[in-house]
């Protein structure tokens, strides 16, 4: 029999540490020391100690000076599943997003929780922060997640990410260029699509009611998409057929007023429901009916569209693609491996009943 060896206090933490690594408790980047002597309640000396010996044993592998140790899954681990801790971060609160992106989002946090993991909303939004790298990055970092999924984020938000080793989805956003997980939404094909079709219903003074994000400062490539899409059906386009206005609603009463006021548009396309529901009570008192006088398409639906007396003309989301997408994503992480793919989506244009031949002009 063998001697009974009591075990020090170092091989106790390398064991828990070890055991973090297994159970996905720790993915990725090794937290820093003053974070680790914080959570497991012992002394800066022995956390250090049980460090150097797990990177001694290949479990650790060191980024060079001032940068944290990458967790390294040994080969008895490979094809292994581990349960993981993911934190969703999003661009604006939950409630202020669309509801395509709602849904979608809910969706994912189901499917993550369905596969085992811990899955989690931090606080407050990007938004909230003041998408402040700084702030940003210190709620990140006390969340103490495995690996997050974010809805839009910025260019610099993923850079960050990347600095630290932090495995990240995004989720729409300004990911372009960056070696970094994502899935996204195109919609360019649904937009000359939905223009097409009121083309060749006789409209010509079509008019798209964007957020300030499609114009300012300059069109984005979804607003430059609309615009190449009228000039592909013959109309020039001009401020007329993407107008600013002030987001709010005495700004969408002003838009309408003046849009209606001498050449009247044939055809709106609305790109948020709430801005749609709102010009309805527009249209009622003008006497304005729909699909006859006025065809109309918005870009997002809802619930509260099956309540509406015609079915909408509006986009498809691919919204269950992007849930498989996440999925692959995190099945790939928890058996240790790296998946930075970056795919898209098509939306397709579905008519409805909202849209009808132009009527002839006065």
């Amino acid at each position: 029999m063998h001697p009974f060896r009591q075990r020090s206090v170092v091989e106790q933490i390398a064991d828990h540490l070890r055991q973090g690594f297994r159970n996905g408790h720790w993915c990725g980047e090794l937290p820093g020391v003053r974070s680790l002597v914080r959570e497991l309640g012992v002394s800066k000396d022995t956390v250090e100690t049980a460090i150097h010996l797990l990177e001694s044993e290949g479990c650790l592998q060191s980024e060079g000076p001032g940068r944290r140790k990458q967790i390294i899954i040994s080969r008895d681990l490979e094809g292994e599943t581990k349960s993981l801790r993911v934190g969703v971060l999003l661009s604006d609160p939950l409630k202020l997003i669309n509801l395509h992106a709602q849904q979608m989002m809910l969706d994912v946090i189901r499917r993550i929780e369905n596969a085992g993991h811990t899955c989690f909303t931090v606080e407050r939004s990007m938004a909230e922060l003041g998408f402040k790298v700084p702030r940003i990055a210190r709620m990140i970092d006390s969340a103490k997640a495995d690996a997050w999924v974010a809805y839009s984020p910025r260019r610099d938000t993923l850079e960050w990410f990347l600095g630290r080793s932090i495995p990240v989805l995004a989720v729409g956003g300004s990911f372009s260029g960056l070696p970094v997980a994502s899935t996204a939404t195109t919609i360019d094909q649904a937009i000359r699509d939905s223009v097409g079709a009121l083309h060749q219903l006789g409209h010509h003074r079509i008019v798209a009611i964007t957020p300030e994000s499609w114009r300012i400062p300059v069109p984005s490539l979804t607003g430059n998409s609309f615009l190449d899409a009228l000039e592909e059906c013959g109309i020039s386009p001009t401020s007329y057929h993407m107008p600013a206005w002030e987001q709010s609603a005495e700004g969408l009463g002003k838009l309408l007023d003046s849009l209606f006021l001498i050449t009247p548009p044939t055809a709106l396309i609305f790109v948020n429901p709430a801005t749609y529901v709102a010009a309805l009570e527009f249209f009622g008192p003008k006497g304005i009916r729909i699909p006859r006088d006025l065809s109309v398409i918005c870009m997002t639906t809802g619930p509260l569209f099956s309540l509406l007396p015609h079915h909408t003309a509006h986009f498809n989301w691919p919204i269950d693609e992007h849930v498989r997408r996440v999925n692959r994503w995190l099945k790939c992480l928890a058996k240790g491996g790296t998946d930075i793919e970056q795919e898209t989506f098509p939306a397709t244009f579905e008519p409805g009943e909202t849209i009808a031949e132009a009527k002839p002009a006065k």
